[in-house]
């Protein structure tokens, strides 16, 4: 608790406050602490509350655990050989699979593409309505309020401990659902609960256990006013227009008690609606007084709101002291004039042209990826290697992505160095495929192969230029050509 200085002894009387003025109440929380005074932080445990915006929360929250928990467990058929889970990154493989979608390394560009949109619809989201994401969507805020759920409802029963003991129930499943969109789950979690799983798996298991536990139930709002850059983002992109949880002071004040309000009244002098219960502040997940002003710490879960509503409602008042709104709806409804109607800024049409323009772009890229892409990239040495009978070997890590209506396997030929003899093999598994690329499945699909290209010695000396060609069986032409480098003795490697 915070504690402050004596203030200096008065030298002068001060002077009497007229009758009818009030002398504003003294607010703990706008106060500031002495020079060298240690604050104890005091956790934040709200009042469990109901309305409309709890109802919301609670929808999003079922919705976002339920497809959080249940996707890696969704079957998906593919061919033989890849994944039958609907959502998995496979990072030993080089694929996301994402239901009937296969992305590969060869992607990235659109993978980029859909984190740029996502940038600009959460921009363009918060010019309109602030925080939502955060008091709506936010894996902490839900992973919190589940928490915080579970405590008030079988801590009465149980207590603190048995809550605690869900809690880790909780985090220890959900760092096991992490762990298996990664891996299949199928597999993983069989080996998990047996011992068998790697010892690098189990370290992930506890790491993401203590985190989830941490973050959701030890630091809470910390994570939302000191950990998370966003709300340092949201400021700078709140305007006049936007609706965000606002307090009418206009109609609200001076706050105070019914029966101030009375007295108040017999004095000719009408008191505003709020009554100082201070429900507002007692269910707000931040610990925040909305009543002082927008601030950084609130998240816009219009909790307060609904706390708010049902004691007006109690009083016969109209509901809307704290809502959603904008500034400049305030200041119209202060001065009487009539609520503004909602303006199309600038800076809104320009997330929502951008995020239009990215997407126009990167959807026709994936759709219509027809013919033969490759990539052909040297090993991460970027040298040679000299083989027992006086051979050179370069190690390259090809991407082929097959958009033909029609696949094939293609034949792999290298030109620019005589004799060349290449090898194909399957990551993982090191299977030898030879210089054939295997058929693919119909449709945009990708293969991740190492290639493997062997010149006899003294074919080739230093950086020679190349060609890697990839041409259909039964077809005299190439479909595909790639240039690239041959590393041998004499490059300075």
């Amino acid at each position: 608790m915070a504690t402050h200085a004596p203030p200096p002894p008065e030298t002068t009387p001060r002077p009497a406050a007229p009758a009818a003025e009030a002398a504003p109440r003294p607010r703990a929380h706008i106060a500031l602490p002495a020079p060298g005074t240690h604050v104890v932080r005091r956790p934040v445990r709200p009042r469990p509350t109901t309305g409309r915006w709890r109802r919301t929360k609670d929808a999003v929250m079922a919705v976002i655990l339920v497809l959080f928990f249940i996707l890696p467990h969704l079957p998906w058929p593919r061919p033989d050989g890849q994944p039958q889970q609907a959502l998995l990154f496979d990072f030993v493989g080089g694929y996301a699979y994402v239901f009937p979608f296969r992305f590969g390394y060869e992607d990235l560009l659109l993978l980029m593409g859909l984190l740029l949109v996502s940038a600009m619809g959460l921009f363009f989201t918060n010019t309109l309505v602030g925080r939502v994401w955060c008091g709506f969507s936010c894996p902490q805020t839900v992973w919190t309020d589940l928490f915080r759920k579970i405590e008030h409802a079988v801590a009465p029963k149980i207590g603190r401990g048995g809550a605690r003991l869900l809690w880790g129930g909780i985090s220890l499943l959900t760092a096991l659902t992490i762990l298996a969109y990664f891996a299949p789950a199928r597999t993983l979690w069989p080996l998990i609960f047996t011992g068998e799983a790697a010892a690098f798996t189990y370290v992930l298991l506890a790491a993401f256990t203590l985190a989830t536990f941490f973050l959701a139930t030890l630091v809470q709002d910390m994570v939302c006013t000191h950990f998370c850059p966003w709300p340092r983002f949201q400021a700078v992109m709140v305007d006049r227009d936007t609706k965000v949880v606002t307090y009418q002071a206009w109609r609200g004040e001076p706050r105070g008690p019914a029966k101030r309000k009375a007295a108040l009244a017999a004095q000719g002098t009408a008191g505003g609606d709020c009554v100082d219960c201070g429900l507002c502040v007692k269910v707000c997940p931040m610990g925040i007084d909305i009543r002082e002003g927008s601030q950084l710490a609130c998240i816009g879960c219009g909790l307060c709101a609904d706390a708010c509503n049902q004691v007006m409602a109690k009083l016969g008042l109209e509901e809307g002291l704290i809502r959603f709104s904008s500034d400049r709806e305030q200041t119209a409804l202060a001065t009487g004039r009539a609520e503004p109607k909602p303006r199309l800024r600038a800076r809104t049409l320009g997330y929502g042209a951008m995020m239009l323009l990215v997407m126009a772009v990167i959807v026709p890229v994936y759709l219509d990826r027809t013919g033969i892409i490759v990539h052909v990239v040297p090993d991460q040495t970027g040298g040679f290697v000299r083989l027992s009978d006086g051979s050179i070997r370069n190690i390259y890590q090809l991407g082929v992505q097959d958009g033909r209506a029609t696949t094939g396997p293609l034949l792999v030929a290298v030109e620019g160095v005589p004799e060349a003899r290449v090898e194909l093999v399957t990551p993982g598994a090191e299977a030898s495929l030879g210089n054939i690329v295997p058929a693919q499945a119909p449709g945009a699909r990708q293969a991740n192969l190492r290639m493997m290209v062997t010149v006899p010695p003294g074919r080739a000396a230093g950086r020679v230029p190349v060609r890697f060609t990839f041409t259909p069986e039964g077809a005299d032409a190439p479909e595909a050509v790639e240039r690239g480098w041959f590393v041998g003795p004499g490059s300075g490697r």
